[in-house]
């Protein structure tokens, strides 16, 4: 009973601490981004925190927020620029098509919902990545695009949560205060953690890291493997002393014998 109880309280204390973790992320992003132009660099921030709460690193939120705003300000707000602008055109250029000319030109469309898709990837893979493994940017744009479309599903619910959400918030008065409130608390943290739960994996996939047991697993292996190198090692020295020793009596006894 006292081990469930036990159990019980640390899982409770973990929820908790959690969330206050997203509360306080998500009210630094919030600030740090009212200048819209450093929303970047916040949204680089975001990722940093919510990638360590992923794995399980217990973040040092505050410290680890603002480190990664900093350090990686330059490509977080290139990247940002880059998906604003093109976004902004993109979806002009959709509304131009969908009501200012003819149905017969409405596959023109097609290549624009190519490009929009494009500059999705890269809105939502290149912060994460920028914040877990720092590249040049434009190499980090081409990984977001490779990743995007060799990780589908994850791309489109990322894609389409945000639009879901979007689409509740104009349904009506009540549900925008609803939506806005949540947002506010701490709605932006809690959907980039689910994200970078999903993109976590992904990292995991392509770099190769196994989970903890299998780290564990290989130690001792590495210990064997040493151990039997010292073992080869001292056997041989021992040969080497027996032989030299046995060359010295060899070279004493001769020296006896010729007096």
């Amino acid at each position: 009973m006292n081990q469930r109880r036990n159990l019980s309280d640390m899982l409770i204390f973990r929820i908790l601490g959690g969330l206050c973790n997203l509360i306080m992320v998500n009210l630094l992003f919030i600030a740090t981004s009212l200048p819209i132009i450093t929303i970047g660099a916040s949204l680089t921030g975001l990722c940093r925190v919510t990638l360590k709460m992923v794995r399980r690193e217990e973040p040092s939120v505050v410290k680890d927020y603002f480190d990664a705003f900093k350090k990686h300000f330059k490509e977080s707000t290139l990247t940002w620029l880059l998906v604003l602008l093109t976004g902004a055109f993109l979806i002009t250029d959709l509304y131009v098509i969908f009501t200012k000319i003819d149905a017969q030109y409405k596959l023109l469309q097609i290549p624009v919902w190519i490009f929009l898709f494009i500059v999705a990837s890269i809105f939502i893979y290149s912060f994460p990545m920028i914040s877990a493994y720092p590249d040049k940017v434009k190499r980090t744009w081409t990984n977001a695009i490779l990743i995007s479309i060799s990780h589908v599903p994850v791309t489109i619910y990322a894609i389409v949560i945000p639009l879901l959400i979007a689409k509740l918030a104009v349904k009506s008065g009540e549900w925008l205060v609803g939506v806005f409130s949540i947002l506010l608390f701490f709605g932006f943290a809690l959907l980039a953690y689910i994200n970078c739960f999903f993109i976590n994996q992904i990292f995991l996939k392509l770099t190769g890291a196994g989970s903890d047991e299998d780290n564990n697993d290989e130690e001792p292996d590495k210990g064997s493997q040493n151990s039997s190198k010292n073992e080869n090692n001292n056997s041989s020295k021992n040969a080497d002393n027996k032989s030299k020793n046995n060359s010295n009596n060899k070279n004493k006894n001769g020296k006896k014998k010729k007096k």
